[in-house]
């Protein structure tokens, strides 16, 4: 099912909850609202491990979600670091309790250019299983609203929540929905970030992916940035527990995360997107002979004389999808890469969905070499 936008008209309630938030928020943090890069061309990821200390999190089958999620969010960390251009912060690196706030100003007071939260999921269906990503904004379903509204009751083991919180009530659905109105700049990056995670989880490690989602939580919230709340698995679903619970399950899960944000730093970096990748809206109108890149591969998925969005419906979720006017026609293109191996993986994908006449296209230079000519 493709991730789609919601509108939600506010009540007057709603727009004294938002203000207040707002009131809170700027209170809270006091630093300029950044962007996506930092002076020294470092690519700068802050990992959250969920939950900790006093807050256990979800419990299943002999694991408690704190413990699993500070492993994981270490071994991802630790396989970023490998990489000459990236640094990382963890938001904690030990069992202590670290106040929701502090871990969204953690990332803010650094600059960071994404922040990732790792979770573990619960839900009463003990066959409920899968790897799911969710960013910011409105829980448009009972079950995202539940999530959230799980993910945000710890501030009540904060000591003074109410003062750091005025007005916040997570078990009141229109105080989450308010939540979502100042991260809208940074959602489009998100998903991105989100889609590249699915993708890396769904097609190497040969696991279950749900729907990325869109929900309330403060963490994501708080965040000038691009950010996702990572659930890694079910603690409910005795498979997902039995894997997230081996240290061959966390390699695993952490190498395909930690492999999902370079796919996402390297698509921020390209010069494909120029300077300003934060407004990816406008990506999809942007011609493809800006690159500078030798040798691209990207897949065309179809061509029509219709002018569309490239979050439409009937992309069925595949990002990014690039479009090229080509006579009168427009030529959409899906996901880019160096590599014809990776090119082929996201053909195969792009079939898997519906779009059977997908074929990988080269591009030397920013030109589009067609095998006839």
């Amino acid at each position: 099912m493709p991730l789609n936008y919601y509108f939600v008209k506010i009540s007057l309630s709603t727009l004294s909850v938002s203000i207040c938030l707002f009131s809170f928020l700027i209170f809270l943090n006091p630093c300029q609202i950044y962007g996506q890069f930092t002076k020294d061309d470092t690519f700068l990821f802050v990992i959250d491990p969920g939950h900790g200390g006093k807050d256990p999190g979800t419990q299943g089958f002999g694991a408690k979600e704190k413990d699993l999620a500070l492993s994981i969010s270490l071994k991802i960390g630790k396989l970023l670091q490998k990489e000459s251009d990236i640094k990382i912060i963890y938001t904690r690196t030990s069992d202590r309790f670290v106040e929701l706030y502090r871990r969204a100003r953690i990332a803010n007071d650094a600059q960071a250019d994404f922040f990732l939260s790792v979770h573990c999921d619960a839900f009463r269906n003990p066959n409920t299983r899968g790897t799911h990503a969710f960013v910011i904004g409105n829980h448009v379903a009972e079950r995202n609203y539940e999530v959230a509204k799980k993910e945000n009751s710890v501030v009540f083991l904060e000591d003074g929540f109410q003062e750091n919180y005025p007005g916040f009530d997570p078990r009141k659905p229109e105080t989450l929905i308010s939540l979502s109105l100042m991260q809208n700049d940074y959602l489009e990056s998100s998903i991105r970030a989100a889609k590249f995670i699915h993708d890396r989880v769904e097609y190497d490690l040969r696991r279950p992916v749900r729907d990325i989602k869109q929900a309330g939580f403060i963490v994501l919230h708080q965040t000038f940035m691009p950010s996702v709340l990572l659930e890694t698995g079910f603690l409910s679903n005795s498979t997902d527990a039995r894997f997230l619970k081996s240290q061959a399950g966390q390699n695993q899960i952490a190498r395909a995360v930690a492999d999902a944000l370079i796919d996402y730093k390297n698509w921020v970096q390209s010069n494909v997107y120029g300077e300003n990748v934060s407004d990816v809206s406008n990506i999809a109108n942007e011609s493809l002979n800006e690159t500078s890149e030798a040798v691209m591969y990207r897949v065309q998925i179809m061509a029509t004389d219709k002018a569309l969005n490239s979050y439409s419906p009937i992309f069925k979720e595949l990002s990014p999808i690039i479009k090229e006017p080509y006579k009168n026609l427009y030529r959409y293109y899906y996901g880019f890469t160096k590599s014809l191996k990776d090119a082929q993986r996201l053909k195969s994908e792009a079939i898997r969905r519906g779009f059977k006449g997908s074929v990988v296209v080269e591009f030397r230079d920013g030109v589009r070499i067609d095998p006839w000519n």
